[in-house]
């Protein structure tokens, strides 16, 4: 099916969910203008204030719900991301949902951000909250936040690199409508 190629919703998380096409490229494209600086922000946080302990590339937290260095968890580029006031403000916030199973990532989109007439906010998942949150493609999101085995001085660098590449090159945007699902 390919929604769930883009939201990687498990059975369960499709109840109660209305599915709706929008043109996701005027989002997606603002978003990419402020993400130089929000990596450059993130590189330095990392390098600052997350001792390489609390650096794991492997989960999105681990340790507890929100990753924090004063009670020894651990997070990786997009856990920690969520932790930073950037990713709390403006019409998408990336957050960290937890439940009884799994802690995921979702980015929350107001509807007019996403395009769509309706008051319910918009909730991506996973991969596709990366895209839009931070205005790349899969192949960069993959290379970003699935480099498993990479140390906290590679992803501080990996950051720096695509902030500088960002600004640089053009990119078209992936796609011109994604199935989006809302409450």
């Amino acid at each position: 099916m390919v929604r769930e190629r883009f939201c990687y919703l498990s059975p369960e998380k499709w109840t109660g969910m209305r599915v709706q096409y929008t043109d996701v490229v005027p989002l997606w494209e603002q978003q990419r203008k402020l993400t130089p600086n929000h990596f450059r922000v993130l590189a330095d946080f990392l390098q600052l204030h997350v001792p390489p302990k609390n650096f794991d590339m492997q989960d999105w937290v681990n340790g507890a719900d929100v990753p924090s260095t004063k009670c020894g968890t651990s997070a990786c580029i997009a856990g920690w991301a969520t932790t930073l006031p950037f990713a709390r403000v403006g019409g998408v916030k990336l957050k960290l949902i937890s439940t009884a199973k799994e802690v995921g990532i979702q980015a929350v989109l107001r509807p007019k951000d996403a395009g769509l007439k309706s008051g319910v906010p918009v909730i991506c998942y996973s991969d596709l909250s990366l895209e839009i949150f931070f205005g790349l493609t899969s192949d960069e999101v993959v290379d970003l936040f699935y480099a498993v085995d990479a140390p906290k001085s590679a992803a501080i660098q990996s950051l720096r690199e695509y902030a500088s590449r960002i600004e640089k090159e053009k990119v078209t945007p992936p796609y011109a409508n994604r199935w989006l699902y809302t409450r």
